[in-house]
């Protein structure tokens, strides 16, 4: 459940300018009329580091089936946190981040690596 609170919350930053100019919604009332302010996007993304850091912890239950993927969509949504907390509060209406294919495919093949690595 921490993981997919997580997603959902990078996803809904990272769509922020389409949702509420494009689409009208608002899935954060901090942000109000004036838009999000850096203490609530810090607040944020503390706590999506923390629903994150909750998902890890028990990774290693996961049936080795699944580990590699959810590490790596883990690992991905952990990079567009870091993308995402590195913009000024003010930019996030202008701007979707988003991850490099090369840079996927590295965080893909060092999940793969991690997964295997957590069965011994």
């Amino acid at each position: 459940r921490r993981l997919g609170a997580a997603f959902q919350k990078v996803n809904f930053l990272r769509d922020l300018g389409a949702d509420t100019g494009q689409l009208g919604r608002s899935y954060f009332p901090q942000a109000g009329s004036a838009g999000l302010s850096a203490e609530s996007k810090d607040e944020l993304i503390t706590d999506i580091r923390a629903d994150l850091a909750a998902a890890r912890a028990v990774m290693d239950q996961l049936p080795l089936t699944a580990r590699a993927g959810v590490i790596a969509a883990t690992d991905l949504f952990e990079a567009l946190t870091n993308d995402i907390a590195a913009l000024p509060a003010r930019a996030l209406p202008t701007k979707r981040v988003s991850v490099s294919i090369p840079r996927k495919l590295a965080l893909l093949l060092r999940a793969t690596v991690k997964s295997l690595r957590r069965t011994r």
